[in-house]
């Protein structure tokens, strides 16, 4: 039993963690887009 939740648990916190880094990538990408526009 203790086994099989720390697994889920794992397996969630890497799911958060994959979510965070994705939202990051998409703002970066954002911010970059935004810059290149008003530079143009």
């Amino acid at each position: 039993m203790i086994g099989a939740t720390r697994v889920v648990a794992t397996t969630e916190a890497m799911m958060i963690a994959g979510m965070i880094d994705t939202i990051v990538v998409m703002i970066i990408i954002v911010m970059i887009v935004i810059v290149e526009t008003t530079e143009s």
